[in-house]
């Protein structure tokens, strides 16, 4: 199955990046309620996921960030998309992925780069999320671009999921 390709990008670069970075990252539901990430320092919210680690496809690493940043395993695991991202510094693929709690709550996991951000777990409704992800601005520089990857990795998921029977 080919996933739909998305683009993001805070400059418009003529050249190829040398190294594209792997993310994996997605919609988890639990209860009808989508869980987001609020990044405090940077005021600024993103869907649970982040690097691809060696030896690991794009849905394992989905289900290990998912466990560490919001404390569950997940079930009924579906890819979604694709969004590259590009930027002055960096480039990245993330694979988008949907899914429902499992089990849990378990110990939530921040990283100590994410502790320093002072991270937080919320859970919206698809609503809230959708217009959460529109229009609020952050204060990072990348803080709207990035909240646009998770908007259209969201949109597509729900259309995925409106579609499945």
């Amino acid at each position: 199955m080919t996933l739909p390709t998305f683009h993001v990008s805070v400059h418009d670069l003529k050249n190829e990046p040398n190294v594209w970075r792997e993310g994996a990252r997605g919609i988890v539901f639990k209860g009808g309620l989508i869980a987001l990430i609020h990044y405090k320092t940077w005021d600024h919210y993103v869907l649970p996921g982040g690097g691809i680690e060696n030896n690991e496809s794009p849905q394992e690493a989905f289900e290990r960030e998912v466990l560490e940043e919001i404390g569950y395993t997940v079930v009924s695991v579906r890819p979604v998309c694709l969004v590259e991202e590009r930027y002055e510094d960096s480039a990245w693929r993330h694979h988008f992925f949907i899914a429902d709690v499992h089990q849990g709550p378990f110990e939530i996991q921040w990283t100590d780069e994410e502790k320093a951000l002072h991270p937080s777990l919320i859970w919206l409704s698809v609503e809230e999320a959708l217009t959460l992800l529109s229009e609020h601005v952050g204060h990072h520089p990348y803080s709207e671009n990035t909240m646009q990857r998770e908007f259209l990795g969201l949109m597509q998921a729900l259309s995925m999921h409106l579609q499945t029977p």
